[in-house]
């Protein structure tokens, strides 16, 4: 299998004394050519000049979804049922918090048959 990393959000700092101001109008043109900020068109022009390859975002979620179909799908979680796990907390905290007795979760409905 493919190794993939997943960053852990700490990044360093560069600080650049001396810039040529015709090096900062040329990066601030270009950063705004490309809707970016100066700071990300710096990281952006230092990765290629280094010749660094950023991760494909849709190769990297392909990898993802291929681990996920390995799961037992008693793993997933949808939306809705995040929902109402949200939902069913702030329930519970309000309680907490001196308002009425929390109510259960109302049951969903079976898709299927109608009652007509």
């Amino acid at each position: 299998m493919d190794a993939f990393c997943i960053h852990n959000g700490t990044m360093a700092t560069l600080t650049i004394k001396n810039l040529p101001d015709e090096v900062y109008a040329a990066l601030s043109r270009k950063a705004k050519h490309n809707r970016r900020s100066i700071n990300g068109e710096a990281i952006i022009g230092i990765e290629n000049s280094l010749q660094i390859v950023r991760p494909n975002k849709d190769l990297q979620l392909e990898r993802i979804n291929k681990l996920r179909e390995n799961l037992p799908k008693e793993l997933w979680l949808t939306d809705e049922m995040l929902a109402e796990s949200r939902a069913d907390l702030i329930r519970r905290s309000a309680w907490i918090h001196g308002a009425d007795k929390p109510k259960k979760t109302p049951r969903r409905k079976k898709k299927g048959k109608s009652s007509k």
